[in-house]
């Protein structure tokens, strides 16, 4: 079991849909794994917060209509893809599955909020105010959080293997650490690249290409620093 393995399994180990064998396997590499440990508590933190929705809400007929037209032009456009594209797709599907119901429950624990909101009152007598209530803390809110303390656990992981890197190194020749350079530079312009995405927030899936970058990125590290194999 490798942190690849763990991390296609991941959402179906806390749902408890794997067989006996390999959830063993996964919890068995995730007590050696700080990452993967970390990555299997983001996904049942994913999944407690989804499940604490309150499922009596309606949300408004307008996002389920948005959310239809959506997924039919999707469809269309699935119709004209390669195969090798639908192949990619659907390979890639389980790690992504649960980025995208983080997605889906903030926008309807957005738009329901939004919905409940009360009316503002015209006219209405200026009073003294008292000092303010804390904030109440949104579903939103605790995903945005989420994302950035996943983030920078990721960004530990890999200063710390870095550094681990720096100091295996000295024991290479020059042929060989030129080419972990080149390597490890390629996955920093990845890392750049998608940490801009995020910060832009053009692409509402930025946060699954930066975290994917992570990964590449603390993979290369641990097998070509910690197991020493060739860069």
């Amino acid at each position: 079991m490798r942190c690849r393995d763990v991390q296609r399994l991941a959402t179906r180990y806390v749902d408890g849909e794997l067989d006996a064998r390999r959830a063993s396997a996964v919890r068995g590499h995730a007590r050696v794994c700080s990452v993967c440990n970390e990555l299997l508590a983001r996904e049942a933190a994913v999944r407690d917060a989804v499940a604490s929705l309150d499922a009596a809400v309606d949300p408004p007929p307008e996002l389920w209509d948005r959310i239809a037209a959506q997924v039919a032009a999707e469809e269309i456009a699935d119709a004209r893809r390669s195969r090798v594209w639908l192949w990619w797709q659907a390979w890639r599907r389980p790690v992504t599955a649960a980025a995208a119901v983080v997605a889906v429950a903030v926008a309807v624990a957005a738009a329901v909020a939004w919905r409940g909101r009360p009316a503002p009152l015209a006219d209405a007598p200026r009073v003294v105010a008292a000092a303010p209530a804390p904030a109440a803390v949104t579903v939103e809110d605790q995903f945005r959080d989420e994302l950035v303390r996943a983030e920078a656990r990721y960004r530990r992981a890999a200063d710390e293997l870095r550094a681990i890197a720096a100091e295996v190194r000295r024991e290479w020749d020059a042929d060989r650490s030129a080419a972990f350079d080149r390597a490890l530079a390629d996955h920093e312009r990845r890392l750049r690249a998608a940490r801009r995405a995020v910060v832009a927030g053009a692409d509402p899936r930025g946060h699954d290409a930066l975290f994917a970058a992570y990964r590449d990125e603390i993979e290369f590290l641990s097998e070509h620093a910690l197991a020493g194999g060739p860069p």
